[in-house]
């Protein structure tokens, strides 16, 4: 048995495997063989697609955990993008937040691959070119932007050489709500075209929302905990009074 690519007389490839059967006559005699060939493509791409699926949960479960063990916004942020990029296979992530002074998106925390390339970014939410991008786009309207091809994404010309450069071809953007309104955004990329389909996509958005409701749990938290502290301290400004 022999597997491998092979290719069509049209020029495109699909994954074979091919068996040689020996043939016997009725009297025992050997007299030739058959060789069978099975085309294996659809079933080499499920199986590819039910591993990029698993690492997707992976990446579901591993962010969830987090948010429950993590309070701090930026330590959070952070296992956020480094989740992403060793359990789901990514090339970089990001999350940025905007910066209400400035109306411009500041990255506060990556992962994998990035050199240089948030310096470059320089995200706002105007009316240039470089307020139609993938983030500036999912923030203003509320709900992800996926980019199936980064190479050929009009919105991606400001930053298409340097993502080309360091292998990005594909990405998604996936906006979070702080506070009632849209100023987070979490950004993957991944290494080839056409990487994140609907499936995925419905899972990433249910991570951004997970991520803003912990993010909510945590100011809850904080606040509490202000109110506490602000509590005991007038209790012990009211005794030493006394």
């Amino acid at each position: 048995e022999d597997e491998g690519w092979r290719v069509r007389k049209d020029g495109s490839r699909y994954w074979a495997s091919t068996v040689l059967t020996a043939l016997y006559a009725p009297d025992g005699s050997h007299y030739g063989f058959a060789k069978i060939t099975r085309d294996l493509t659809e079933r080499l791409q499920a199986e590819a697609r039910i591993h990029q699926l698993n690492r997707i949960y992976a990446v579901l479960s591993e962010v969830n955990q987090a948010i429950v063990r993590i309070r701090e916004p930026q330590e959070l942020f952070a296992a956020v993008c480094r989740i992403a990029v060793s359990e789901g296979g990514l090339r970089m992530a990001w999350v940025g937040l905007v910066d209400p002074q400035t109306n411009c998106v500041q990255p506060v925390a990556h992962a994998g691959v990035i050199d240089g390339y948030l310096e470059n970014l320089h995200i706002s939410l105007d009316d240039s070119p470089h307020g139609h991008g993938p983030s500036a786009t999912a923030l203003r309207e509320g709900h992800h932007v996926v980019i199936d091809d980064i190479e050929h994404a009009p919105a991606m010309a400001p930053w298409r050489a340097d993502a080309l450069r360091l292998g990005y071809r594909a990405s998604a953007a996936f906006p979070f709500a702080l506070a009632g309104e849209m100023r987070g955004v979490i950004n993957l990329y991944a290494a080839e075209p056409a990487f994140f389909d609907d499936v995925e996509v419905r899972l990433l958005d249910e991570l951004a929302m997970d991520l803003a409701f912990g993010l909510e749990v945590a100011a809850q938290e904080e606040q509490k905990r202000l109110q506490a502290a602000s509590l005991r301290e007038s209790e012990e400004r009211y005794r030493l009074l006394v």
